[in-house]
């Protein structure tokens, strides 16, 4: 059932909202009522109601305050507001501050019926939302997550929420869970301890090393989050056990990486499909990062390394073009003269004879 507290100086009103024959059929059960926000707090304390409906004209304390402090102490709460029409300023102020709705008075109870249907769904969403949460974060994954597990983890992750992979082995096992992190909560070193802590508990006897991922908020880096704690785990075995060892490396930090990889192997067959697994990143993020860090497309980057260091040979060698395109990563001649051509406007021979002249 979901929990209904009503808060009204008004006795007809909150009598008359208390008693709605609708309350059951919707799956709402009244809680309590109060007759002015001071013991609408003391109530909504002791209950701690899925919704409030209040007035906002009351004495003691008002119904805007009574919202401040419940929506303060309880986010998921939803607060709706009965409001004169000369309190117009305080409906919106009452938005601002996060307050689910507003219904003006007197009460229509066929607006009072749709906003709290509506409130009832939203809330209902959000229980299937934490109940999935809570076998997500509870399934092992004996290998990579599928497909299909990105797709479940898609559906269910929140706007703005972030989470971690943590693998973890043991003797004769090795599983890994996700911990979701929201985004309003600490995501430091010591918050996951305190999480793997508690939701590991069980498992303690069963594992020597745990890695934990670096921190993500897309579900098609899942796989990437896997790797990255796969990979934590197996160098903390390496050290030791009774530790747990994080990744920790910005994506930027990454990406420099592996600019200067590509200029120092630049004549390897690099892909961004190589290089982004590398990075434990998708194809489409890595290819955003890399442009944003060298200001170039991945290929277009590559290529004008490649064509530099082509150009730099026929300069300084008596390297054949064929060689030449060999040595720094073309092993089709005709194409590495087409590639040559575009960047510099002529062939390579006619490259090398301007060169000589």
């Amino acid at each position: 059932m979901i929990k209904l507290v009503i808060v009204d100086d008004e006795y007809m009103i909150r009598e008359g909202l208390s008693t709605l024959a609708v309350w059951p059929s919707l799956g709402i059960q009244v809680e309590g009522i109060a007759a002015n926000g001071i013991a609408g707090w003391e109530l909504v304390k002791g209950t701690q109601p899925d919704i409030l409906l209040s007035d906002i004209r009351m004495p003691g304390m008002d119904g805007l305050q009574l919202c401040h402090q419940a929506i303060e102490a309880y986010p998921e709460m939803k607060c709706v507001l009965l409001t004169g029409y000369g309190e117009f300023a305080y409906a919106q102020q009452a938005l601002k501050m996060g307050v689910y709705d507003f219904l003006l008075k007197p009460t229509n109870e066929e607006e009072l019926i749709a906003i709290m249907k509506r409130a009832v769904g939203d809330i209902a969403k959000q229980r299937h939302v934490d109940r999935n949460y809570v076998q997500l974060l509870c399934h092992r994954y004996m290998k990579e997550p599928t497909a299909a597990v990105c797709e479940e983890l898609q559906a269910i992750l929140p706007p703005r929420a972030t989470y971690v992979v943590a693998a973890w082995s043991g003797l004769e096992q090795k599983d890994a869970a996700v911990l979701f992190l929201p985004s309003d909560q600490d995501v430091s070193e010591e918050c996951i301890r305190l999480l793997l802590n508690t939701h590991l508990a069980e498992q303690q006897d069963k594992w020597n090393c745990i890695g934990v991922s670096e921190c993500f908020s897309s579900a098609e880096q899942l796989p990437f989050a896997y790797r990255q704690a796969r990979l934590a785990c197996s160098q903390q075995q390496a050290i030791g056990a009774g530790v747990l060892l994080f990744q920790r490396m910005n994506h930027q930090e990454r990406i420099i990486a592996l600019v200067e990889k590509v200029d120092r192997m630049y004549a390897s067959p690099l892909t961004v499909s190589e290089l982004s697994a590398e990075a434990y990143m998708s194809e489409s993020y890595f290819s955003r990062l890399f442009k944003q860090v060298t200001g170039k497309k991945f290929i277009d980057y590559l290529t004008e390394k490649r064509i530099g260091e082509a150009r730099q040979l026929m300069r300084e060698t008596t390297l054949r073009t064929y060689e030449v395109a060999q040595a720094v990563g073309y092993h089709d001649q005709r194409y590495f003269s087409q590639v040559f051509k575009k960047a510099t406007g002529c062939t390579p021979s006619e490259y090398r004879s301007q060169e000589i002249i």
